[in-house]
């Protein structure tokens, strides 16, 4: 065999061997870490600025939302409240907005996690 023949083989075992660590990695990698996504199921407002959203952990991670923003500016929920969300389980957020709504308009937000992620939500204002 020339060195060349030798190289060529050895160039072919090593991208298997590449190959076979990646899928490794990326299959059981996935499983180890937790992964938090929080769900919106409805979101809806009242014109007095209430906004109501119905959020459902279907992540592997536990969430802790700690406060909403809404018109670019940051709002606390109710009553300064922290919700921490289990995986699987579902909640309430209420967030009081200092201002009136126009019913029948949809409202752009975001609910805020101690983590940093966002969950955005659109809410139409009710009456």
């Amino acid at each position: 065999m020339t060195s060349l023949e030798i190289a060529v083989i050895v160039a072919i075992v090593l991208a298997i061997a590449v190959a076979a660590a990646w899928y490794l990695y990326s299959t059981f990698a996935s499983t180890i870490g937790s992964n938090p996504v929080v769900s919106v199921r409805s979101a809806y407002a009242f014109a007095n600025g209430t906004i109501v959203v119905e959020v459902v952990n279907t992540g592997s991670a536990t969430v802790t939302i700690v406060r909403a923003e809404v018109f670019d500016r940051r709002y606390p929920l109710r009553n300064n409240a922290v919700y921490t969300l289990e995986p699987g389980a579902a909640i309430t957020v209420y967030v009081d907005v200092d201002r009136w709504l126009r019913p029948g308009s949809i409202i752009q937000g975001k609910l805020l996690t101690i983590s940093g992620h966002n969950i955005p939500f659109s809410a139409r204002v009710l009456h």
